[in-house]
């Protein structure tokens, strides 16, 4: 399970694009999606995600569920940059 940073906010770019990578472990994408199947489990509707990352986890739940949206909030703008690419790599720019 991912443990959150201890710093309030990453702005570095290289800094950013090092936690991308350790985001898209195939992994620790599907452990994070059996949790949420787990946990919350709502199929259908519209997700909200409050500090999104890169939105390595929102890409992969939108994958493992067809059927739902996604709103991410996410102040970093290298992190929001990352995410921008990791949705269009996958096609799900009308999803998130």
């Amino acid at each position: 399970m991912r443990i959150p940073e201890p710093s309030p906010l990453m702005e570095d770019l290289d800094q950013c694009r090092a936690y991308n990578r350790y985001a898209s472990d195939p992994t620790t994408l599907q452990e994070y999606v059996q949790l949420y199947k787990k946990l919350v489990g709502i199929k259908h509707g519209t997700v909200i995600d409050l500090g999104s990352g890169s939105c390595n986890f929102i890409v992969s739940l939108a994958i493992a569920f067809p059927y739902l949206k996604f709103v991410c909030y996410e102040v970093s703008e290298a992190m929001i940059e990352l995410a921008y690419k990791n949705i269009k790599n996958f096609n799900l720019s009308d999803r998130i």
